[in-house]
């Protein structure tokens, strides 16, 4: 319509829409016969909040379902969703400060990863307290070789997981700072770094919970919270072993992208001037 869109539809994974005024949505737009996904930008006094995201590990996340019925979206507020999560062509990709050049969806998956970065460091001193108090068969777990291997691998996991967390900011900011465009290949790489990252997390709180006995699945207990926790992130999209290594894989080998990827490159003549 003129001046802008008109949306209607319901949305889910609201994560922090209880703690916000305004919500991000994606739909599509009819461009030349073609099906386009667009982000539209909605404050909350426009649209309808449903209470109705009851999942497992994701109480504290403040997520919910919206919805909007033929509400008008100005120009504005609408960005083909390509160009918005394209690394170089973002509309922070040329602004003078360089924390607005961050890719749109990298410090989203970098939050998600210090998210479950943090969880493990927690659960590798948990379980170490844990070694410490347990009998089993009247024998300290810290006393039991095994225990104390067991846990030595899953805080080496934990620690891989951090450096390799801290490389990726790294070269993040200095890309950034730098004003350089992103490669498919690089893409694919911090793709492949970040997935890393969440599985030696998830893998070091599941050895931990599984060598802790099964007093420690008392629900007082912060150690299964950990592990919910992890376990729901890691089932996020950009946390999916097989469809991140397999795309990312793909990206670094120089095969290109395929139809089962989410969006086509954006490219520097799809910019509206």
């Amino acid at each position: 319509v003129d001046g802008g869109y008109r949306l209607s539809g319901k949305w889910g994974y609201g994560s922090g829409a209880c703690n916000s005024d305004w919500t991000l949505v994606t739909s599509f737009v009819d461009e030349e016969g073609q099906p386009t996904p667009y982000t539209f930008l909605l404050p909350h006094a426009d649209i309808t909040l449903h209470d109705d995201w009851h999942f497992t590990g994701m109480a504290a996340t403040g997520s919910i379902s919206v919805s909007a019925e033929d509400l008008f979206v100005p120009d504005q507020r609408a960005i083909r969703t390509d160009i918005f999560q394209s690394p170089s062509l973002h509309p922070g990709a040329v602004h003078e400060e360089s924390i607005y050049r961050f890719p749109l969806l990298l410090p989203l998956y970098l939050m998600v990863a210090s998210i479950m970065l943090g969880s493990a460091e927690a659960v590798i001193e948990l379980g170490r307290t844990r070694m410490e108090e347990s009998k089993l068969f009247g024998l300290l777990r810290l006393d039991r070789e095994q225990s104390r291997v067991r846990w030595s691998s899953a805080r080496q996991n934990v620690r891989c997981a951090d450096l390799l967390w801290q490389d990726v900011l790294s070269r993040t900011a200095a890309k950034c700072d730098a004003e350089l465009d992103w490669s498919l290949e690089e893409e694919g790489q911090l793709s492949l770094d970040l997935v890393t990252i969440g599985h030696l997390c998830k893998d070091a709180v599941r050895s931990i919970m599984d060598g802790v006995g099964s007093s420690a699945f008392n629900l007082a207990n912060p150690l299964p919270r950990y592990m919910r926790d992890v376990d729901v992130m890691v089932s996020w999209p950009g946390m999916d072993w097989d469809i991140v290594t397999e795309r990312g894989t793909r990206w670094v080998l120089g095969m290109g992208r395929s139809a089962t990827d989410p969006f086509p490159p954006a490219k520097k003549e799809d910019l509206r001037v």
